[in-house]
């Protein structure tokens, strides 16, 4: 047996399963709010987060390294912020406070849509 099939053999596969099966959900839930705070941002005049390429679904652009290893070992992690510059906003007050929401509101939009899913296909069950 060679040196590296003793290290897999030793290794737990079903811990490493259960991080990957809370980090790939959280990494997707984090992704879609950062891109939509940078899609209510735009919608009210900002191009700053079109600018910097932060209106992708590449998980890339929006990961932060630390963030991530953080949400894989405490299940708490972040992304990096999308940038915004409120002197592009008609009413600066009102475009961040909508900008802000934005991030929040797609996680329970995704929550329900999700609840409702799994729910007619736990219901047929």
């Amino acid at each position: 047996m060679t040196p590296f099939n003793e290290i897999i053999s030793g290794f737990n596969w079903s811990y490493l399963l259960n991080i990957l099966k809370s980090v790939i959900p959280a990494l997707v839930c984090i992704i879609i709010h950062e891109v939509c705070h940078g899609l209510a941002a735009l919608a009210l005049g900002d191009k700053t987060a079109k600018a910097k390429g932060r209106l992708s679904l590449n998980p890339l652009r929006h990961i932060d390294p630390f963030g991530l290893i953080m949400l894989a070992i405490f299940h708490i992690g972040w992304a990096k912020p999308v940038s915004v510059d409120m002197r592009n906003f008609k009413d600066p007050k009102k475009g961040m406070a909508i900008t802000g929401l934005a991030g929040p509101l797609s996680n329970f939009v995704l929550a329900a849509v999700l609840l409702f899913i799994f729910g007619l296909s736990f219901s047929r069950l």
